[in-house]
């Protein structure tokens, strides 16, 4: 949160002085701006973080006695970390691809992808990474004690949990991608051509949340057995299907090709741990799975369609169509319909979220 506040507030000072590509030294010193800010960002991140292990008494010892005795421990925890760093970065590293090759495409193609990764990221960065953290304690806990069907229990509840909360957003921004990118980010040098070229990439991408999202259940099932290398071989091979995709779909389908190519390789990452877990027996029920995943469907699309009806009816109300009205109410009415439709259908995900939140907090006090 502190680099995103930093980032903000720095982008607010250079539109307060005016900062635009039209004068290029005032862009220059804008952007080594920006990234002192990072820079500075993370100084108190560290700071902070230091603050509080000395708080709780455990303040890290960076001496030569410290570490005296311990190099085949650090070698051994450098062998896990930097795998494990980029098998779980297979995501970010082919979004980062798409970008790239993009650039080649035209000045509108990496846009549509940058300003598409925005919305995409939402349900991934606060919701799934968020599960996989809390996900990681309980699998390594069940592996070091060989609880096996422990382990595929929390890796089902993972998997149910994260499409409970993948697929509505993936619906949410098939049926309404359009006025919440037009509300956000239709203004200054964002122009309605922009607008639709991302079109496909917005369908594409936003269809694929729930293969995003699984991928940071099941790279947990691995790495919290220490099984590093699998994930990332499983990785560094769909992340070099996805440039080759790109490379083809790019011509025919411009943006769109490339927004694909990763969809196709994230499901085909999805498939290859799955049946890796089966192999191994610890693999999570699918039944269960398919059924939160169907149910979150179907009440999702439910949902929209009377999301939909309801901004119709308030637009003809008002006599007007403005994003600034309508927008609101479609994520009000989605946000209130969706989970009241789920749980009319029988779905028990969000009460047992509930039950661990209660229960967390009743340990807390």
């Amino acid at each position: 949160m502190l680099l995103n506040l930093f980032l903000i507030a720095g982008l607010a000072a250079g539109a307060l002085h005016d900062v635009s590509p039209a004068n290029p030294a005032s862009m220059i010193r804008f952007l080594e701006g920006l990234s002192g800010l990072v820079v500075l960002s993370g100084v108190i991140q560290l700071v902070l973080l230091l603050v509080l292990l000395r708080w709780k008494g455990i303040t890290p010892r960076l001496t030569r006695e410290a570490f005296r005795g311990r190099k085949e421990v650090l070698v051994r925890l450098w062998r896990m970390v930097l795998p494990g760093m980029i098998g779980a970065g297979a995501l970010q590293l082919s979004f980062l691809a798409d970008r790239t090759i993009a650039a080649w495409l035209g000045p509108q193609a990496v846009p549509a992808l940058t300003y598409t990764d925005r919305l995409i990221d939402l349900p991934i960065g606060i919701f799934a990474v968020t599960l996989s953290s809390v996900l990681m304690p309980a699998l390594s806990r069940s592996a070091a004690q060989k609880d096996w069907g422990g382990f595929a229990e929390d890796l089902t509840f993972g998997l149910r949990t994260v499409y409970f909360i993948g697929m509505p957003a993936a619906v949410f921004l098939l049926f309404f991608w359009r006025p919440v990118a037009q509300l956000l980010f239709l203004r200054g040098n964002f122009l309605a051509n922009d607008l639709e070229a991302m079109s496909a990439v917005m369908m594409i991408y936003g269809a694929g949340i729930p293969l995003f999202c699984s991928l940071k259940v099941l790279l947990p099932a691995f790495h919290s057995r220490q099984e590093m290398k699998t994930p990332l071989y499983v990785s560094m091979g769909c992340i070099a299907l996805n440039i080759l995709l790109n490379l083809l779909l790019m011509n025919p389908l411009q943006q769109g090709g490339i927004a694909l190519a990763t969809v196709i390789s994230s499901f085909l990452q999805n498939a290859i741990l799955y049946s890796l877990l089966r192999r191994r027996g610890i693999a999570p029920d699918w039944k269960p799975v398919a059924k939160t995943l169907l149910r979150a469907a179907v009440s999702a699309v439910a949902a929209a369609i009377g999301a939909s009806l309801l901004a119709t009816v308030t637009a003809s109300l008002a006599g007007t169509r403005n994003d600034l009205l309508i927008t609101p109410v479609l994520c009000i009415a989605f946000g209130i319909l969706y989970p009241g439709l789920y749980f009319l259908s029988g779905g028990r995900e969000a009460t047992e979220f509930l039950t661990i939140l209660r229960n967390r907090r009743n340990r807390t006090t």
